[in-house]
């Protein structure tokens, strides 16, 4: 008697019911291998997963973080002698008593060019992280914030890729020796206490080391308040700064200040104004003369007979637009000899019988007159002229009397005018004096002085004044 199965519903014949059937091909093998065909399609695997079973690759990684890979055999052997590789090397770090050794590799590199910044720490075993690193340029030991450190570099494997490199803040010249020394399990305190870097986690606890909670307290602390105290300096010089940030981010603001080092004094400065020298800051204590008063008074003077007059002024400044006096009451024209230039003041005195002598051609542009200027308290009495006239000897004069006289007085002069100031001469010349209403301030004289009689060119004349007295 034929069945199906359970799961797929295959058709099964009975051997002993139904061995006389006919083998139906369609029946017995097309129909059940179409159904099997089926089923084995619709069967879906999901890859594996921490919370599903499925497909999963196998991998030889032994550093990996990803959770849908299994390890093979070969991975699980790496792992076991890396593990074993490093606690072979913390063990050759570590005294019997449990205390870490001190292991120092000294190394040494020189630049191969000017002004090189960037070395190459060549030490394949140096972590920023846990080691302690000297630096010397030419023997002279550099603190740690005149350069920066960047890490070693390693693959999955743990092989390096990139050794570390320190980059220094100023260049050095080529050949120059930077020596470099990499210090694992340093000793830092008195009493050799050890860098807890290079311990592992928890493996001392606080609490057995007597008093290094409160130490750890008190460090912290104190880094706090020297923190405040750095940013208030830098604050304070105008540089923006916070104690929310980092000393990786304060320490090259200190780096970029400028020591002040010039040799300027107060004396030198302004005041009102601020500067700063290697002393530190100080304000200015020159005064501004020229805002004091635009013609300071000197403190001294004195004269250098013939050559030149001195002023000392006052210590301070002076803008240049100033000036710097010394009083000199007497130095005025009337107390000058006639003539005489004293720094543009021309002087008009005149000793004795003062005269006024020269030599002048008549201006044919001003009423063809000779104009014979004269100076202030000067009062013309006489005047003497002779030319230079074709046909009369040479130095023949012609006096001219200025006073106002009698004209019945049988001299050759009139008094013609009284409002002009003019006398007359018979001959056809005439003279204007002082206060005339052409030039007030000249003696002026005009006629038979100004031109040759028979060419009509202007005439040269030598003239002599005498003052009234």
């Amino acid at each position: 008697m034929s069945s199906n199965t359970p799961n797929l519903g295959l058709l099964k014949k009975d051997p002993m019911v139904d061995g006389n059937e006919t083998f139906n091909i369609e029946t017995m093998l097309n129909e059940n291998w179409d159904k099997v065909d089926e089923a084995v399609g619709n069967i879906k695997v999901p890859d594996a997963s921490l919370t599903e079973k499925g497909i999963v690759q196998l991998s030889n990684s032994t550093n990996g973080t990803r959770e849908n890979v299994a390890a093979t055999e070969k991975a699980v052997k790496d792992a076991a002698l890396q593990a074993k590789s490093y606690t072979d090397q913390q063990i050759s770090l570590v005294t019997e008593t449990g205390i870490p050794k001190l292991v120092s590799y000294p190394l040494l590199v020189t630049a191969t060019a000017d002004n090189q910044k960037v070395f190459e720490i060549p030490l394949d075993l140096f972590d920023a992280n846990t080691d302690t690193l000297l630096v010397a340029i030419n023997r002279a030991v550099l603190d740690s914030t005149q350069y920066t450190v960047t890490n070693t570099i390693r693959n999955e494997s743990g092989e390096v890729t990139q050794r570390a490199k320190i980059t220094l803040l100023s260049g050095v010249a080529s050949s120059s020796e930077v020596t470099m020394v990499v210090l694992k399990n340093v000793p830092i305190g008195p009493e050799g206490a050890i860098n807890g870097a290079v311990l592992a986690t928890n493996s001392v606890p606080i609490n057995r080391v007597n008093g290094l909670q409160d130490q750890l307290d008190e460090t912290f602390q104190a880094g706090n308040e020297r923190k405040a105290e750095v940013v208030a300096a830098l604050v304070a010089i105008g540089i923006q700064a916070s104690t929310s940030e980092t000393w990786a981010q304060l320490i090259p603001k200190i780096a970029a200040i400028i020591r002040a080092s010039g040799n300027a004094t107060a004396a030198d400065l302004l005041v009102g104004k601020s500067a700063s020298n290697s002393s530190g800051p100080f304000n200015g204590g020159m005064p501004d003369r020229s805002a004091e008063n635009n013609h300071m008074p000197g403190l001294e003077s004195t004269v250098w007979a013939g050559d030149r007059f001195f002023v000392k002024p006052p210590h301070g400044y002076f803008n240049g637009s100033s000036w710097v006096t010394a009083g000199v009451p007497g130095l005025t024209a009337n107390n000058l000899r006639s003539g005489v230039n004293v720094a543009g003041l021309v002087g008009t005195l005149v000793e004795g019988r003062p005269v006024i002598k020269g030599y002048g051609i008549v201006d044919v542009n001003d009423r063809y007159s000779l104009n014979i200027p004269i100076p202030q308290g000067f009062t013309p009495g006489v005047v003497r002229v002779w030319r230079d006239y074709q046909g009369e000897p040479a130095g023949t004069p012609i006096y001219l009397g200025m006073v106002p006289s009698d004209p019945t007085i049988g001299n050759p002069w009139f008094w013609r005018s009284p409002n002009d100031l003019r006398w007359y001469l018979l001959s056809g010349s005439f003279i204007y004096g002082l206060g005339n209403k052409y030039r007030p301030d000249c003696v002026q004289l005009s006629g038979g002085f100004a031109t040759d009689g028979s060419t009509g060119q202007p005439i040269g004349n030598h003239y002599e004044i005498y003052a009234l007295n």
